[in-house]
């Protein structure tokens, strides 16, 4: 048996489910003393906001097994594949403290992952790429086509599955970074990412999500565990449920206001694609028109989905590729607290609990906790029961 020590895992819990319990459980198997959670925020990698407010879902983390859980910030938390990875992994190796990083995967097998991502790396391989892209192909599907032609079938059929590609994407980020911890790969149980019926004894967190804004939170229960299903059905007791849809009008109002040079100051822009977003702001009367005006087969409704919240938030282009400067704690248990005292020794970054630790910062770090903060005030208004301003001021981390 692999015996591990203190194990990173980077998750949105969006919400948290049965896999989701069972990674947990086997990383408690092999072995793992203490599990930090890296934990998007108010708004999840796929341009969207989340189902709950993250403090719901850092207690779901808690109360199914993790000892910390700490935020991925926003810009790190709504980008692309590889600068969600890049956040994620950068905070876990500044930690100081993490030995082991784990992720499920439709491949459950470390050794092809590893050697995936050292493709990827190749100078090679980047080249190739860029032939498809010139060809008007996405860049995920010109990265498998260039896979493909370099490497065979076999690793352009592993970053067909979405797991699998985040999983790469932590192994590239960790050879970024030169971070040494182990990786650990565990086979994703269940059903397959955003399967809209159950499978395979499981299913996955979109068919939940619509579940649950549907009303039917009920049929929710046997997909969850009892304690994260207890802290939903509180969440919608409180009115905590978030919806996109009641923050059509606000998107729409504040992209009206913005330039091509607003738009081409946004992350992960390319190709005269702000020009498309400016001329699509000016005509579309919805976010459904708005898409479909923008979209095209070289970018993602993901990918459009995320520059529409970024155009809306203020997230510009400061944040692609850089690190994580500081550790916001969302809450801890007993050991997550024990763990805390050893990470202040060690880290190189500040820690966050209190309002008052951000005011300590650096100029531009305290930029990022202004922005995160706007950012929740905008979340507040997509809640069922909408709340005031100020959240991230009040905040305090969950001790379980």
């Amino acid at each position: 048996m692999v015996i591990l020590s203190t194990v990173g895992v980077i998750a949105e819990f969006n919400p948290f489910h049965n896999a989701h319990q069972t990674l947990l459980n086997r990383i408690r198997d092999d072995g793992g003393d203490t599990i930090v959670c890296i934990m998007s925020g108010n708004f999840v990698q796929r341009g969207e906001v989340a189902l709950l407010p993250v403090s719901y879902r850092a207690q779901m983390a808690l109360r199914c097994g993790a000892d910390l859980c700490i935020l991925l910030p926003l810009p790190w938390a709504m980008s692309s594949a590889q600068n969600f990875a890049d956040g994620g992994i950068s905070l876990m190796q500044d930690i100081g403290v993490i030995d082991t990083v784990a992720f499920g995967s439709e491949c459950g097998q470390i050794s092809p992952l590893l050697d995936c991502a050292s493709i990827l790396g190749s100078p090679s391989l980047h080249d190739i790429c860029r032939q498809f892209l010139r060809q008007g192909y996405s860049y995920a599907k010109a990265r498998s086509l260039a896979l493909k032609e370099m490497a065979g079938d076999s690793f352009a059929e592993l970053l067909a599955q979405p797991n699998n590609t985040l999983a790469v994407s932590y192994l590239c980020a960790m050879q970024k970074f030169g971070f040494s911890a182990s990786a650990r790969a565990y086979p994703r149980t269940g059903a397959a990412h955003d399967a809209p019926t159950p499978s395979q004894g499981g299913v996955s967190a979109s068919f939940l999500r619509g579940k649950i804004r549907d009303g039917q939170v009920k049929n929710c229960e046997s997909w969850m565990p009892p304690a994260a299903f207890q802290i939903l059905t509180q969440a919608v007791d409180e009115g905590a449920i978030a919806n996109g849809a009641r923050l059509e009008g606000a998107i729409l109002s504040k992209l009206r206001t913005l330039s091509c040079a607003d738009f081409a100051r946004l992350p992960d822009i390319s190709e005269g694609l702000e020009n498309r977003m400016f001329q699509a702001a000016q005509n579309a009367t919805n976010i459904s028109e708005l898409l479909h005006q923008i979209k095209s087969k070289r970018y993602s409704h993901a990918r459009i989905r995320r520059l529409i919240l970024s155009a809306f938030l203020g997230i510009d282009s400061r944040y692609f590729g850089a690190k994580v400067p500081y550790l916001r704690v969302l809450g801890f248990n007993e050991q997550g607290a024990e763990l805390l005292r050893r990470i202040a020794k060690v880290s190189t970054l500040p820690i966050l609990v209190r309002k008052r630790d951000a005011d300590a910062l650096s100029e531009a770090s305290r930029a990022l906790f202004s922005l995160e903060a706007s950012a929740s005030d905008q979340y507040a208004l997509a809640l069922k029961k909408p709340l005031p301003c100020g959240a991230e001021f009040t905040f305090r981390p969950i001790k379980y």
